[in-house]
């Protein structure tokens, strides 16, 4: 239910309408008109009136009792004397690094990434027209990493292939050009 005290109010002034007193205000919109629709308190629970009541009661040059029905006004309060000490603003959200993570490589490195992998898969999709893989490669093949298996080299041949560990994708690579004669 809408709080008609608060919408008349911002409707009878200067503004007009909530986008433009958030503007005047600096505030989000969300913020100014959540307390007309969404039965926000205008005092929070240590009897202090919010900043931005504080800030919209003194650009509409009314009281709280003129914006709030008393329900909403339910405990003593008092208005501070000033909030530029930030006393109840939410503090501006800042992107941070997780712990660990790598900074992103220059596009330029990314493209080469990419253009490398499509190398490599097509090697490997020219070896499996051959016949040497999935499984051929494996033959006599005692010094495979932990972990390698023909099953795991055909998820590569896939149309979308997950991501190879370098240090298979190395061998497998290195197997396959000494079974074709290669070096």
């Amino acid at each position: 239910m809408r709080n008609s005290k608060y919408d008349k109010a911002i409707a009878d002034s200067e503004f007009g309408s909530i986008s433009r007193l958030a503007e005047h205000l600096g505030l989000s919109y969300r913020n100014v008109e959540s307390y007309a629709k969404d039965g926000r308190r205008p005092v929070d629970h240590k009897g202090i009136v919010k900043y931005d009541i504080a800030a919209i009661c003194e650009a509409l040059g009314c009281s709280l009792e003129d914006l709030f029905p008393e329900e909403q006004i339910d405990r003593p309060y008092r208005v501070r004397e000033s909030y530029a000490d930030g006393y109840g603003q939410r503090k501006k959200k800042t992107p941070r690094k997780k712990d660990g993570e790598k900074a992103k490589a220059p596009p330029r490195q990314k493209a080469e990434k990419i253009r490398q992998r499509e190398a490599d898969l097509a090697e490997l999709r020219s070896y499996f027209e051959s016949g040497l893989l999935p499984s051929k490669v494996f033959i006599d093949a005692d010094d495979a990493p932990e972990g390698l298996t023909p099953r795991t080299v055909s998820l590569w041949l896939s149309p979308k292939p997950p991501k190879i560990p370098a240090k298979h994708l190395a061998y497998v690579l290195k197997r396959c050009r000494e079974m074709a004669g290669e070096k």
